[in-house]
């Protein structure tokens, strides 16, 4: 005859539907009922409102005073030596990028523009270039370093199209 957990184990039991043996209820603590095969009555209908609704109320008013995290005054200029494409193009990355606008990050990407030997035109021109939301000097490529050749009319550079202009 097969030999049962609670036979081999007098101080288990074991659940209905098997798996791991329950403790005996003498040893449960911290249980409601001791009794682990008489199960608690289930609370039935709703909690009544009253206890309710003030909290409610409170959690509402939390949520309509509480700041919004990242709040900071937008920057509502554009630095001189910056052209209005470049600008145009960094601010819709810095929002792509969910990264805010501020002073502070215009002083810190002119300071990196000037320890990388750049004007801050060209160095918004990499960030956007690269896509990223921080850049440092210290990331740059010495090709990048090199300041941007002038615009030519590119037609003129190629050979091929240099005699149909």
């Amino acid at each position: 005859m097969a030999e049962t957990t609670a036979s081999r184990h007098p101080h288990l039991s074991v659940g209905r539907n098997g798996g791991r043996p329950k403790k005996n209820p003498d040893e449960a603590q911290g249980q409601p009922n001791q009794n682990p095969r008489v199960t608690q009555p289930k609370p039935t209908g709703n909690p009544p409102q009253t206890q309710t609704e003030p909290i409610r109320e409170e959690k509402r008013r939390e949520e309509e005073v509480a700041p919004r995290k990242r709040e900071a005054a937008p920057l509502s200029f554009r630095p001189e030596d910056v052209s209005e494409q470049v600008w145009s193009d960094w601010l819709s990355l810095r929002k792509q990028k969910k990264a805010i606008v501020t002073q502070t990050v215009v002083q810190e990407a002119r300071k990196e523009a000037a320890l990388a030997g750049l004007p801050l035109q060209r160095f918004l021109e990499i960030w956007c270039l690269r896509g990223s939301q921080g850049l440092k000097a210290a990331w740059l490529k010495d090709e990048e370093k090199q300041p941007a050749e002038p615009t030519t009319d590119w037609r003129k550079s190629n050979p091929i199209f240099a005699g149909a202009i």
